[in-house]
Formats: C-alpha cells, structure tokens, sequence
C-alpha cells in the first residue's frame, strides 16, 4: 500500500502542496493548508477516529538542537466555511489540538500524527456543521515548515473496531522517515527502589523488509518531573526517563527478553518539574550510519540483528524509579528512518546472563536474611537501597555497551580477553586499621614479587575500594589520594595522635558519653587533619570526593542516616565515581568533598558527634556494616549492570577483638556491641555468595583478618612485655588488652608488631593449606593478573 492509495482512501486529503510557512520572530506564523466541508450529522455522531498524515520537513537545520523543533502541524476546528480563525468555546478557548512536529534537520518525512479518538476534547467539541482544517505552523526566526502531501483518516463505526492508520513502507520518500505520536498522556510514579514503567506508544509491527532497511530511531518528547523538583537535574542523574524496547508484538506490555537481556536502549530523561508547551525533548539519535557514535553503534546495530523479528515493534516506555520521582509525558514523537539502500551493520552477540540474573537473585534474598537477623530487638531492621537493585532487569545498554580498554564488564572475561574486576573491602575498628595497612602491604609485596616491580601502588590494582569508619579513611588515602601504605601509614599515625590524644575532662569514657547523649572526641581535629593531608596531595583543602575524569581506582566508604526513626538505619554510600552509564541509582549524596566523606564515615556514637549536611545526620556506617563487603557486592550492578565478572575480591579486617567496649546514642550499649563485632558475620555470609559471583564457581574471595586465638601464644606475651617493659612471670597481658578498645592510639605500635608476628605465622599455614581465608600468595598472582 502506498500513500497514493492512502490518499484515495483518506476521509480528507491535501489538492496540493502548502505555500512554505517561515517564522521571523518569537511569535507562531501559521497558514491553514487544506479543510473540510461542514460536517454531516451522520459523520459528526459516527466518528471514533482522526489521525493527520504529512509529508513534510524543516528549514534541515537549527542554531543549537537542544532548543527544541519549532515546526509542527494543527488539527482546529472552524466554525464555517469561510472562517480563517478558529472556533472558540463558551469559555474562549480556541479549538486547537497539535498533531506532530517535523523531524528536525532532516528530509522530507512521513509523519503520522496523534490519534484523536472518542476520549480526546477534539472529538468531545466536534459538532454539526463544524469544518476541520490543517494549519500549518512555525516559530522563532529561520524556522521553516515545508509540507507537500497529507491526508486525514477517519474511523467510522460502521467500519468496525477502531485502529491506527497500518503502517506502510513507501520508496516515494528521499530516506524513508516516518514518525509517530502517541495517543494520549502517560505518568509513572514511583515510591520506592523498584523500576515502574509503562509502554507508552508503539510503531506498528514491523515486517522483514523493513527491518533490514532500519536505519535510524530518535524520540521526542514534552513532558517532565515531579513538581516538587525545585532545580534542573544534572546528566545521569534524573530516574524520569523514556527507553525504546522491542516488543514481541504491538499489544505486548513488556520488552522482549534474550538470553536473559531486556532489549531496552535509554533514550533521554526528564530534567525539569514544568513542561514547555512548544519545546520538545530530543533522545538518543540511534543513526546505525553515524561512525562518530562508535560507542553505541553495537546497541544500534542490535536491533537489526537476529533479536528484531518480523512481527516485532518498537515501543515508547515511560519509567520512573526511587521514591518519590514521577514522569508525566503530554506528547511523543518517534521518527523512524528506513533506508532505501539497505545497511548491513556488525554482528552483535548478547551474552546470556540468565543464569547471572538468578544468582543475584539469591544473592539478594540471602543479603536480606542477613540485615533482619542481626538487627537487635525491637529495632528497625538495616536498609541498603543498593540492595534493591540487585535484581534491576539486565538491559541491553547496559549488557552493549562497548567496553573501555581494560575494563572488565563480560562474564564471559576469560574468553574475550578483558580482565575481571579486582576489589578490595576495608572493615572499620578505629586505632586497629593500623592491622589492615600492615596485612595489605604484605599483600602488596607478594604482588610486586610477583611482578618483579619494586614500588607498587594499591590503586593501581584495584577498580573499586570500599572502606567503613576507619576502612573508610584508608581507602580515601589509598584509592582517592593515591597514596602508598608507608605514606598511609605515616598519615594515620599523625591522625590518630590528633584525634585520640586528647579526652573531655569529665566526659571521659564512653558508658558516661553514653549516659549524657556526649562524644569523647573534638571531630574538628579529625577534619583539620584530613583537610591537611588533602590540601598537601591535590592543593585543594575542600577538593571534591567525585573525580570528573573516570578513575582508575573507583571509591566509596560507607556512612549511615542517623534516625532510627525516620530512616530506619539506613546504609549510605559515598562514591567517588557516578553509579553507572545508564539509569541504575540516585546520586542522592553528591556534592561532598573528600574531607567530608572522612568526617561522615568516621562519626561514630560515642566517640564523635554525627555529622549534618544537606539537611541529613550522618553517623559511620559501622552499625551494621562495619564489615562492608556485602555493601561492595550490592555496588557492581551499579557500576557494570548484570555483566561482569570478578577476578579477586579482598576483604580486610581489623583484627577480631575479644570484646569491644562501646557505647552509642542510638541503641543500647549490649546491642552495639552485637552490631560492632559482625564483621565475621558478614565474612560467614561471602563466603558462599562468592561462588554464586561471577567468574561462578572459580576462587575469587580472600579474607584476612587477625583472629583472637593469636591471643594464647606464648610469642604473643613476649611482644607486649617488651611493648610495657614487664617480665613475663610479673603479667601475662592477653590480645584482648591490646585489641580491646578502639581509640587507643598509644597502641598503635603494639598493633602493628602484632600484625607482623601474625603474618609470618599466617604465611606459613598459607604455604601449605589453600582455601578461602588462607593464601596470600594464590591472591597476589590473582591480583597480579596470574591465574585469571
């Protein structure tokens, strides 16, 4: 069918093409170009369907693209004949509805217009004797509207079931562009972590030929988000968005999956809380012959590959995620380009990440299990947002996208040559992450044995770094700072003496800190400190924690919301890095500098004041995560979607205490202490999570951490006589007094000889016993790129 016979069968058609229609200032320049006779009762009671199809185009080109298209096509009512304005309701309100825009910048283009059916106002104020005109329209200077062909269907009823105008493919057109306008109006509201979408309009089904003609897909919308948004949101970080899916059919309601892949393309989001009623939102160009968009020209050319069947669509979903953000959409447009040439684009493989989905999947549930059964009693249970989105649906953009040099985003990395991801968790314990530095850096060294190199440096190692509290501080200097560990461990002897030298004269231990709501320590020493030492590494006190240029080395450490109440202890976490390349999480604590991560991750009750910003109370993320690997777990999806894979996941504690003496505003002082010393809790948990992480199966995870039973070696009495100057028949002092309290920074040299002695023991069991836990070496030559 071509649009000859569309013309012949229409109910009203163009005799000729219109006189071009050019604006020369702000103000809308309009003609009207073809109408009606007056209206019939029969037509007028019997109508149920009106749609406008042109051929028409744009001046072709435009000052700046963002600024919207100002050419576009109305359907209006006329009272008579010979009137050249339109009709007015007894409210005076002109009778006046948009059917389309032009496509902007390009040639002349099929466009099918909005559906006017029984619900629209159009048809509401359609009366006896009424005349319907086109009136063509443009505004702002240079704007031009060409149009040279178009026609009006109708839908009667005694034609049957109302339907879209079919779509058909015609060689008449210079590049075979077609457009189509959704219906009617579209909102998504969302009130928590879970996606909520909506297809909002679609093509119709598209046949063999025109998918391997398809060349080009590009949305417009007007629409916006919620009201209650007082600023324009910054790029990636608007969860009010559109995304083109294919469908298996034009009625589906729900993408069409494979291999476990949602064929799902982000096209743009939604930044401001009003609409422009005459600007429209541009998405993604997804131009399959555009070779400066070789970062997504896999995700082009998936669509004509073997995924995009005869009988398929492409539809216009509308999605809002996280509490409290909304998508409200008045009018689409999608211009499809069909190439009379033909394109054969590259092969595109999915991967199938089914199997990845299901793990997660599980990995959730278990995570979940995990934060209800530590909680204390009659408290809310612990909350990770990260959590949540474990099992977000694997999206063809995300699975697509093509893959920077050295990143390791495939779970079939072995295969395709990338490296697997390398991470590293910190736990928290005060004065004891002196354990941590001194454990790493023999990490490090098996790693430059086993490199040959002899200065090496843990952020050019790891891709990701996550630390609580005190793991919070070492992996700002570490990953953020780029600092080596004896330089980190110079800096935090220096911090810790500033810190913990000093103690309130009344307020001096923490049952009284507990009793009076106080804090033992001055936090602005820790925040003077932390400014001096950012200050002397980047030259800026206040540098922010977000790097602009990807980094090599991604950081977060962890922090929590202080009210139980409201927040329910709530995880946060504070990232050095933008969450991903698509929609995936809010950015809700960005703008931070580096000094203010350190003070939030490091306000422990007790012993600091919690720390406020943006309106928020932040406390350290040690209630309840102050092991954070399963906060690192719930981190990859964000990063790299629901494809990756995982070379060497490290996981560092700070020594297991005997007991530890804490006391906080929050809970009760027995319950913090349950929450406190979780680490190998969480430890328990990765243990077999671990074997459901891609690579599945293969050894991934270490844990080192100095245990307690250290404490009834005899080498162990002899290091902290020597450390007090005792002999050892005078007092036998057990690892529960070095280890025992966390602010102590006298004993920060007893911790680290400690740390020493327990390593040279540790080794030795590791040369011999290899399972998760044990075996520094076969670490190293997983970090050093060995055994991938």
């Amino acid at each position: 069918m071509s649009f000859t016979s569309d013309l012949e069968s229409a109910w009203l058609c163009s005799s000729a093409p219109c006189e071009p229609i050019t604006a020369v200032d702000g103000r809308i320049k309009s003609s009207i170009w073809f109408k009606s006779k007056p209206v019939s009762r029969e037509f007028c009671y019997r109508v149920t369907q009106l749609q406008l199809c042109t051929d028409s185009r744009n001046q072709g080109w435009v000052d700046n693209r963002d600024q919207g298209n100002w050419t576009w096509f109305e359907i209006i009512i006329l009272p008579d004949e010979d009137a050249t304005e339109p009709k007015r309701s007894k409210h005076g309100r002109e009778m006046v509805w948009r059917s389309h825009h032009n496509q902007l910048g390009k040639r002349t283009a099929r466009h099918y217009g909005a559906i006017f059916d029984r619900r629209s106002e159009l048809l509401a104020n359609f009366e006896v004797g009424d005349v319907l005109a086109v009136r063509v329209c443009a505004r702002f200077p240079g704007s031009t509207n060409y149009a040279t062909k178009g026609y009006i269907s109708a839908r009667v009823l005694s034609e049957g079931k109302s339907r879209p105008v079919p779509f058909q493919f015609s060689e008449d057109l210079e590049d075979g562009s077609y457009s189509f306008v959704s219906t009617i109006p579209c909102a998504v509201r969302s009130s928590d972590a879970d996606l909520k979408s909506k297809i909002w309009f679609t093509t119709p089904a598209f046949d063999e030929r025109s998918i391997e003609q398809l060349e080009s897909l590009q949305l417009f919308t007007r629409s916006h988000l919620q009201s209650g948004q007082e600023q324009a949101v910054e790029d990636g970080n608007s969860f009010s968005w559109f995304d083109l899916v294919v469908l298996e059919d034009c009625n589906a309601t729900e993408p069409k999956v494979l291999n476990g892949v949602s064929l799902v393309w982000l096209s743009h989001s939604n930044k401001e809380k009003d609409t422009d009623p005459h600007d429209l939102s541009q998405g993604i160009s997804f131009d399959i012959t555009d070779s400066r968009s070789q970062g997504i020209l896999q995700i082009k050319a998936s669509l004509k590959a073997s995924y995009f069947q005869p009988g398929n669509a492409i539809g216009v979903r509308a999605c809002a995620q996280f509490a409290g953000w909304e998508n409200h959409a008045n009018f689409g447009q999608l211009v499809v380009r069909i190439s009379n040439m033909g394109y054969t684009p590259q092969k595109v493989k999915i991967p199938d990440v089914t199997v990845a989905s299901q793990d997660l999947r599980k990995i959730q549930q278990t995570i979940y299990r995990f934060y209800q059964d530590i909680k204390p009693t009659d408290q809310p249970a612990f909350s990770s947002p990260l959590t949540d989105i474990l099992t977000n649906e694997a999206r063809a953009d995300l699975v697509l996208e093509q893959v920077p040099p050295g990143t390791p985003l495939h779970s079939d990395a072995k295969s395709a040559g990338t490296r697997p991801l390398r991470l590293l968790s910190l736990d928290g314990g005060g004065v004891r992450g002196v354990s941590s530095l001194r454990i790493l850096q023999k990490l490090m060294e098996e790693v430059a044995e086993e490199e040959h190199k002899p200065d090496i440096k843990p952020h050019e190692y790891f891709d990701l770094m996550v630390g609580t509290s005190t793991g919070g501080l070492i992996a700002l200097m570490l990953g953020r700072l780029h600092m080596s560990i004896e330089e980190c461990e110079t800096e935090y002897d220096i911090i810790s003496e500033k810190v913990f030298g000093k103690k309130g004269l009344i307020i001096n231990d923490e049952d009284k800190a507990f009793l009076t709501g106080s804090s033992l320590y001055e936090a602005k020493y820790l925040e003077d400190e932390f400014k001096r030492l950012v200050q002397r590494k980047l030259g800026d006190a206040d540098a922010p924690l977000f790097e602009s240029d990807d980094p090599g080395c991604k950081v977060f450490v962890m922090s929590a919301l202080a009210s139980t109440v409201e927040d329910g202890n709530t995880a946060v976490h504070l990232r050095s890095y933008k969450s991903g390349p698509t929609v995936l999480v809010p950015a809700e604590y960005s703008g931070w500098s580096i000094w203010e991560a350190a003070r939030a991750t490091s306000a422990a009750p007790v012993y600091f004041k919690s720390f406020e910003k943006n309106g928020k109370e932040f406390v350290d993320g040690g209630l309840g995560w102050n092991n954070p690997v399963l906060e690192l777990i719930s981190e990859l999806p964000t990063i790299c979607g629901q494809n990756f894979s995982i070379g060497c996941l490290v996981s560092i504690g700070t020594g297991t205490p005997a007991a530890m003496h804490l006391g906080t505003g929050l809970l009760s002082i027995n319950d913090f202490i349950t929450i406190a010393t979780n680490s190998e809790l969480a430890h328990q948990q990765s243990l077999g999570l671990s074997q459901m992480l891609p690579l599945r199966n293969d050894l991934k995870y270490w844990r080192f951490n100095m245990s307690k039973k250290m404490s009834e070696q005899d080498w162990v009495v002899d290091v902290v006589s020597e450390w007090f100057g005792l002999e050892k028949k005078e007092k036998r002092l057990e690892y529960a007094d070095i280890m025992g309290k966390i602010d102590d920074w006298g004993a920060i040299g007893m911790i680290r000889e400690l740390t020493d002695k327990w390593l040279m023991r540790f080794n030795e069991q590791g040369k011999t016993k290899e399972f998760y836990g044990i075996g520094m070496q076969s670490c190293a030559k997983r970090l050093s790129g060995k055994n991938m």
